[in-house]
């Protein structure tokens, strides 16, 4: 259906812009920080000599991870993808990619990487404010049952986000 092949390009060029800008990020990682390990980027970030090419590599994970977890307004391919594709490949981007490959490793980044300092907590909780409230609004005015759950997912991924951003155990 052309739905269908709507849904799967627009996913696809999201993807890719994400996993480009995850790749940029990394390259710039290697380069500024001579690693990409996890406690020697953490040990850049806790020295307080954070450079301007660090900050541009965080704000480019970011966004990157945010993009493949489908948070607001991040989420440009999530509600197509769900509605327009077969139940088992909306399964498979509900629960492989957009959880685990977008939203744990933010969690995973944010906690290990950056250490949640305020100011990333203050912009995980702007957004997953923004993704909670218009996702849950949205999915109430959705006539398709599908789409109403894509848009749920929005708004929920939005509560793990504020989870995260909210830097507590």
């Amino acid at each position: 259906r052309r739905e269908a092949i709507e849904a799967a390009f627009k996913y696809f060029m999201l993807s890719a812009v994400a996993t480009l800008l995850l790749l940029f990020a990394i390259a710039l990682l290697l380069f500024s920080v001579g690693s990409v390990s996890f406690e020697a980027v953490a040990a850049v970030f806790h020295s307080g000599q954070v450079s301007s090419i660090v900050l541009v590599v965080s704000g480019l994970t970011i966004c990157a991870l945010l993009i493949k977890g489908g948070v607001m307004p991040f989420h440009g391919w999530l509600p197509d993808a769900y509605s327009a594709g077969i139940p088992s490949t909306s399964l498979l981007l509900a629960g492989a990619i957009s959880k685990t490959g977008g939203v744990y490793a933010l969690i995973r980044f944010s906690r290990d990487v950056f250490g949640l300092s305020p100011r990333i907590s203050a912009i995980l909780l702007f957004v997953g404010v923004i993704s909670v409230v218009a996702g849950a609004l949205t999915a109430l005015v959705q006539n398709d049952f599908r789409r109403m759950l894509a848009w749920s997912s929005v708004s929920q991924v939005g509560y793990v986000v504020l989870g995260v951003g909210s830097a507590t155990p």
